[in-house]
């Protein structure tokens, strides 16, 4: 092969190499800054099961059910476990508080929680703190019940209400690859499933249902498609611009869309494994 035909071969060839180039290490910036901001933000998922222990009613044929706690008749009990996930590769930074709220037409009963290391899980120092006091309030009212004419203030029937529909409760670690399970036992006046509600409101962290995050999942493939499908296809036309002939021009854009995509894939995991070894 001659210096010429050299020439031509390097002049043919070289945008080609310089476009796999620039889009390969271009996929590696992305990804690495996508796995950065990622790593910013402590993603948990958490799933709920619910287990009813009893309905109370009434049939001709089967009789009467009832199902009482404590000695006191209800109309639903439910149990409900509830368990979240940390399945980033981020420790929490901070101690996180689990909000628990429920519909109005229930309360809880108790509860119980534990991480998968077996430690428990115990109230917000704070909301406990509340808690305590307002059940020494609850037994100082029921013995002034026993005198005529006392009743029950409207502040303390306010603060009963909202512990009964509440509870905060504390997380001070939640490390990768982890997960801590709580226990509900929750009454519904109805005779029906209560509805629980979930939350973290600490910065920089998010709790979702695991469901959604298959859906992110999901959405995230898509929108990495449709960004690969424009890419190929500014790459197919430049190419069948540049070249003049079209099956050289279509071996190229093959040769574009393949190489860059294997050669930022490459790059990213070799940067992710050294990640894991070295930081």
């Amino acid at each position: 092969m001659d210096a010429q035909t050299n020439k031509s071969f390097f002049d043919a060839f070289s945008p080609l190499l310089l476009s796999l180039i620039l889009t390969g290490t271009f996929g590696l910036l992305t990804g690495i800054y996508i796995e950065r901001l990622k790593n910013k933000i402590l993603i948990l998922t958490y799933t709920s099961v619910f287990q009813s222990l009893g309905t109370t009613f009434k049939d001709k044929f089967w009789g009467e059910i009832v199902i009482s706690h404590n000695n006191r008749n209800i109309n639903h009990l439910n149990f409900v476990t509830v368990t979240i996930r940390n399945t980033t590769r981020t420790d929490a930074q901070t101690p996180l508080v689990l909000d628990a709220w429920l519909d109005n037409r229930s309360q809880f009963l108790g509860h119980s929680g534990f991480y998968d290391t077996g430690n428990s899980i115990v109230f917000e120092e704070n909301f406990g703190d509340q808690y305590k006091q307002m059940i020494e309030d609850i037994d100082e009212d029921l013995l002034l019940l026993r005198n005529e004419g006392h009743v029950t203030p409207d502040e303390l029937k306010k603060r009963l209400e909202f512990f009964q529909g509440n509870r905060k409760l504390g997380l001070p670690a939640f490390n990768r690859r982890s997960h801590a399970t709580v226990n509900f036992l929750i009454e519904n006046f109805d005779g029906v499933i209560p509805t629980v509600y979930l939350s973290i409101l600490q910065k920089g962290t998010k709790l979702i249902p695991e469901g959604d995050k298959a859906k992110t999942e999901n959405n995230k493939k898509i929108a990495t498609g449709i960004i690969t499908l424009v890419a190929y296809a500014l790459g197919l036309i430049w190419a069948f611009n540049y070249y003049t002939s079209k099956n050289d021009a279509i071996i190229s854009t093959i040769i574009i869309g393949t190489g860059s995509y294997l050669l930022g894939f490459g790059l990213y995991h070799s940067f992710m494994y050294l990640k894991k070894v070295f930081w």
